[in-house]
């Protein structure tokens, strides 16, 4: 009997993995489902399973914590059990309960989602979208028929009386089972798996499907594919079809600009690298790339960028991008659209110059470089979002200090006309920290700061920050971080001689993890809801932190682009890991204030509002009642006398 390797699991990984991935394949498959699918897809999601991820799965990191989680109760038993008391407890939801396949099916069976684009010969005239959804349930599929049929069912009662026909509808092919929208016969739409079918060739034997999950991870384990080239072609029918004069010349002149004729195909999968968890995406763009597409035209990163992140960052992030040049893409974009809508975006761009004082383009814009840097450093910042810093190695340093200085004087200016009457006003200061010049915002909670210091920016929430990111330029860095250098080199190792990164992403996650385990316990206790039901939660669905911490590793990503296009490989321990790097220990303290705030205030407005209500009610009931009759004069007491 074929064993379940998934059958234990955290559903917080269950439903990292099925919704954020959105796809997963089998390696004796290749790509699920992919096989019975019209070759016209579009847009293409498959999920194969829980039940084989692979040869790689078994040394997996994945595998390891899945294990030490001890969960397998919390799809298979827990949430079917609770569904269950739902249905009993609350009448009106049993019908529609009873009616969803259980998540577990649809975790542990393969299926796949397809868009054909739209049938421009649709009921009424109207382009109608073709949509399948595909599973293959086994044993099961009869079972899973009647649950989709009663789906459908509750779909039109839910509309109503009167309303226009359903476009979904359930059917059964061979071991398939599914739901369509827009196919009369979607049995007809389907191949028959071996390439050919009632809607020839299948989206697997498909030229345009080969050629971009030639560029996928080797054994894939998630799919998601567009094709774009596909998907403007349908554009440009619906536009010819519609008959729209101003559509018919406008869309051209849209497409154009943003260069969406050099787009050709999307590949995103995931699978196994190693013990880790990898991410490949490729978009197919080959040269020459115009209009807004030729902004993914980014060189390589230097190594000046690289060193102004220090070695002890626990996250970090270092790319490129040119936002004067986007400014200059967007206007031409915009002058091929419409002439005359450029005017009225110059227009836009004098205007800010002029009050300013500067020309936005070419003294700000203009002064800032291409690359950029941020990060988090304890060293730096302290342990939190609070302590993130960003960087950019300007072009003109003096151009741009002095571009940063109108803007403050412009503010400051804006600031004193509030009059001597106001009773809070914002600041604008500076301070020197050694030879360091900050310049900060005088607010409470967040006091946002930046400086120049030796040819870069750095921008941070707090100046003891932003002084601390200035003065490291001369120690240690990135590039003497012997995980972030290992990481960076395996990644690149595949893409090719003489590739360079354009983009990277480095998180220290064996450093991280610990400071936010604790919310990472509480956030799984919302389990124990079930217990106080009286359904019995699983005992762990979060790691313990000995096992956690075996299997931990830095999480990166590089990308970077050739004359076939844009590339991105990642890889992480497993699947939303990266959330454990979220660097949440050292903002407890706050977010524990922002949460008990909200809480109390309502509470406190809440009680407020009921104590005047109530004093109004008794003001409204005294002023109703009728006067009270005087009292009657008091007879003298005799008794003494």
């Amino acid at each position: 009997m074929r064993s379940r390797p998934l059958a234990h699991r955290p559903v917080a990984l269950c439903i990292a993995i099925l919704f954020t991935t959105l796809a997963a394949s089998l390696p004796a498959q290749a790509q699920p489902l992919a096989d019975r699918l019209p070759a016209d897809t579009v847009v293409y999601v498959g999920w194969a399973g829980a039940d084989s991820l692979g040869s790689q799965y078994e040394g997996s990191h994945l595998k390891a914590i899945l294990d030490a989680s001890n969960a397998s109760k919390f799809v298979d038993e827990f949430l079917p059990q609770v569904i269950q008391k739902i249905r009993q407890e609350e009448p009106q939801a049993a019908a529609m309960l009873g009616s969803v396949p259980p998540m577990g099916e649809l975790w542990h069976k393969p299926w796949a989602l397809a868009f054909s684009g739209f049938d421009m010969n649709g009921k009424g005239g109207q382009p109608m979208p073709r949509i399948l959804f595909v599973c293959r349930p086994g044993d099961d599929a009869a079972n899973f028929k009647r649950r989709l049929d009663a789906v459908v069912r509750q779909g039109r009662q839910m509309a109503g009386p009167g309303a226009p026909p359903t476009l979904i509808k359930a059917f059964r092919s061979g071991d398939l089972v599914g739901l369509s929208a827009g196919y009369d016969q979607p049995e007809a739409a389907l191949a028959d798996g071996a390439g050919a079918g009632g809607a020839g060739q299948s989206l697997a034997a498909s030229a345009a499907f080969k050629s971009a999950i030639s560029r996928a991870n080797k054994e894939p384990a998630v799919v998601f594919y567009v094709d774009a080239e596909a998907a403007v072609k349908q554009v440009n029918q619906a536009v010819e079809k519609s008959g729209d004069v101003q559509a018919s010349e406008m869309w051209p002149r849209v497409r154009d600009a943003a260069g969406l004729d050099g787009l050709k195909r999307l590949i995103f999968t995931q699978g196994f690298d190693g013990k880790d968890w990898g991410t490949q995406i490729f978009l197919d763009a080959p040269v020459p790339r115009k209009g807004l597409l030729a902004m993914l035209e980014a060189g390589p990163l230097s190594d000046d960028v690289l060193k102004a992140v220090p070695s002890t960052a626990t996250m970090a992030g270092v790319s490129r991008f040119d936002p004067a040049k986007l400014v200059d893409e967007i206007r031409d974009a915009i002058q091929k659209v419409d002439e005359n809508a450029v005017a009225n975006f110059d227009q836009g761009l004098d205007q800010a110059s002029a009050i300013l004082g500067f020309d936005v383009r070419k003294d700000f814009l203009g002064a800032l470089g291409d690359e950029w840097a941020y990060y988090i450093d304890p060293m730096t910042g302290g342990r939190g979002a609070m302590g993130f810093v960003i960087v950019n190695r300007l072009r003109d340093a003096k151009k741009a200090e002095q571009s940063l200085a109108k803007i403050e004087n412009m503010a400051g200016n804006l600031i004193a006309q509030q009059g001597p009457d106001a009773k809070m006003r914002v600041t604008l200061r500076e301070t020197k920290a050694g030879d360091v010049t900050v310049h900060f915002v005088g607010s409470p909670v967040f006091t946002p700061s930046w400086a120049v210091h030796r040819g870069n920016l750095y921008v941070g929430m707090y100046p003891q920050v932003v002084a601390t990111a200035a003065r490291h330029a001369s120690g240690k860095s990135l590039l003497d971080n012997p995980d972030f250098v290992a990481v960076r080199q395996r990644l690149l190792g595949g893409a090719g001689a003489g590739a360079k990164a354009s983009a990277v992403q480095f998180f220290d996650l064996p450093k991280t993890a610990p400071g936010g385990y604790q919310a990472w316990l509480m956030l799984s206790s919302f389990a124990r809801m079930g217990d106080m039901a009286g359904v019995e939660s699983p005992a762990m669905l979060f790691p313990p932190m000995d096992v956690l911490m075996q299997h931990l590793s830095p999480a990166a990503s590089v990308s970077w682009t050739d004359d076939a296009g844009w590339h991105l490989r990642g890889v992480s321990p497993f699947p939303g890991s990266t959330l454990l790097g979220a660097e949440t220990g050292g903002m407890m303290d706050v977010q524990s204030t922002a949460m008990m705030a909200g809480i109390m205030l309502p509470a406190l407005q809440r009680a407020r509002m009921a104590a005047d209500q109530a004093q109004a009610q008794r003001a409204e009931q005294e002023d109703a009642a009728p006067a009270a009759p005087p009292a009657p004069p008091r007879r003298p007491d005799r008794s003494k006398r």
